[in-house]
């Protein structure tokens, strides 16, 4: 792909627009609602406890990080350049939709959040692919591989939550998925756990990124805190045990990292 160094500017303008959307809609806040306000509004039992969010932190600094480093290229490593070059558009995309993401949660646009999340998940996995491919240098896996598995991994988290917040929305009561929305809160959390542990198995295989696995690891264990802090519930009949069920995911996450971890020794060994 020809270079284009102006299309990385604009990528990491979007990211300036984003972090700062991001951060004005709770200092404003928009439309007088807090984000967490907002999801805590529509109850679900996937939702994580409130400091799981402060991995975003750590997002916003991988992301700085890598906008930077694409801006600041080496003119003379023309493989990482043109990396960077067909990640801006996709990252610029994601940026902007996470954006809009904001906004259409904040005025509880709730169908609209969940097609633009899916959006910037998009936008991350073809990102994924592209980086996947290319043979990175000794640092890149930090500067360019580590940033975009990190968010990757929460994105892919978030959109089950915003599924899982979605149907609450539609109240458990569409016509053609009723006999299935019948369900009871825990057995709703207990398919949306196996979904996201299926998606993290694949994924981290597929990608061979300890990091991305390392993201589920923190995400349901923000679940399993939150749940520990909630009164029993008669009609919940299995939600006593679901934070075993939890403990026991992280371990399958744990082992699904070092199989990862013997991959990518083993295809360091083939090269050597």
């Amino acid at each position: 792909m020809k270079r284009n160094k102006s299309l990385r500017i604009i990528a990491f303008l979007s990211l300036v627009f984003m972090i700062t959307l991001n951060a004005l809609a709770n200092i404003l806040p928009i439309n007088g609602l807090m984000t967490g306000e907002i999801s805590d509004s529509y109850f679900n039992l996937f939702a994580p406890a409130g400091i799981t969010f402060a991995i975003w932190g750590l997002i916003y600094l991988l992301l700085t990080m890598f906008a930077i480093v694409q801006l600041k290229v080496d003119h003379d490593l023309s493989v990482r350049q043109n990396l960077f070059d067909d990640l801006a558009l996709p990252f610029t995309i994601s940026n902007l939709a996470n954006g809009a993401w904001i906004v259409a949660w904040h005025f509880l646009r709730i169908e609209f959040s969940l097609a633009l999340i899916v959006i910037v998940l998009f936008c991350l996995l073809l990102m994924m692919f592209e980086i996947n491919r290319t043979s990175l240098y000794n640092n890149d896996g930090f500067f360019i591989a580590l940033p975009i598995s990190v968010y990757f991994g929460w994105i892919s988290v978030a959109t089950i939550a915003n599924v899982t917040t979605y149907l609450v929305y539609l109240g458990y009561s569409s016509y053609l998925l009723n006999p299935l929305l019948n369900l009871g809160d825990d057995i709703w959390l207990l398919i949306m756990l196996s979904i996201g542990a299926l998606v993290m198995l694949l994924t981290s295989l597929r990608f061979k990124s300890r990091a991305y696995g390392l993201v589920f690891i923190w995400a349901y264990a923000g679940i399993y805190l939150k749940l520990t802090d909630l009164p029993l519930r008669s009609e919940l009949a299995y939600l006593p045990l679901i934070p075993n069920v939890i403990l026991g995911m992280i371990g399958f996450f744990v082992l699904v990292i070092l199989l990862v971890s013997l991959k990518i020794k083993k295809d360091k060994y083939k090269l050597g």
